[in-house]
């Protein structure tokens, strides 16, 4: 285990703060734009490796909004990333640049804290579950685009004879394979919540007595 994390270190790229300590030497808005820009990429770099549930960084940033000590401050320092990606002469004050670059430092640092360390399976569903919560609207939106597709072609089956009699070979064929599919289904649903229980039992049980250990 300890040889496999060494491998996995060492297979990570260098963060680079050259770049972003170059352009802050240079005291314009120019460079202190640059310098936001460049800390922006090494953030999301380290936040990838992560692997947190979402297909952008801000979804990503949600979902981990527990690892950070001040995730305000990091919200605040992120609209102006956006602000500059947009425009990267936009009014920025140099005198805030130290301020945006500390909320960036301390994010990288938290996230490294737990680098170090793998999700285990019980953080892991928890943000699985936590993701898809935060997303209803592309849930119901994906519901409601597959309920009306479902009944438009129902629709479409009922108005000629040949849609009648594709329903009705249908509906016989269910009955026979949906007798053993379903069967075979509910024998799968209570293998895996049986294993999956298991695993959440343990998991917690591990951590209850490693609490204890620490108190002690």
């Amino acid at each position: 285990m300890e040889k496999r994390k060494e491998e996995k270190i060492l297979k990570q790229p260098t963060l680079n703060w050259e770049k972003v300590e170059a352009y802050v030497n240079e005291k314009d808005k120019g460079g202190a734009a640059m310098a936001v820009i460049e800390t922006e990429k090494i953030f999301d770099e380290v936040l990838k490796r992560r692997n947190f549930p979402g297909k952008t960084t801000d979804q990503r940033i949600h979902n981990a909004r527990g690892v950070f000590s001040d995730y305000e401050a990091l919200q605040l320092a992120r609209d102006v990333y956006k602000k500059l990606s947009l425009e990267v002469a936009a009014d920025i004050k140099i005198t805030d640049i130290k301020e945006i670059l500390s909320a960036y430092h301390q994010a990288v640092k938290d996230l490294t804290k737990i680098e170090e360390k793998e999700l285990s399976f019980f953080d892991k569903i928890i943000l699985f579950f936590r993701h898809y919560i935060n997303a209803p609207r592309k849930l119901l939106k994906r519901a409601a685009l597959g309920t009306i597709s479902f009944f438009f072609i129902i629709f479409i089956l009922d108005s000629t004879s040949a849609g009648r009699w594709v329903v009705s070979a249908l509906v016989k064929t269910s009955h026979i394979l949906f007798g053993w599919v379903l069967l075979t289904l509910l024998l799968i649903l209570g293998v895996v919540i049986i294993v999956v229980g298991g695993v959440l039992y343990f998991e917690s049980r591990k951590k209850r007595s490693k609490l204890r250990i620490e108190k002690n």
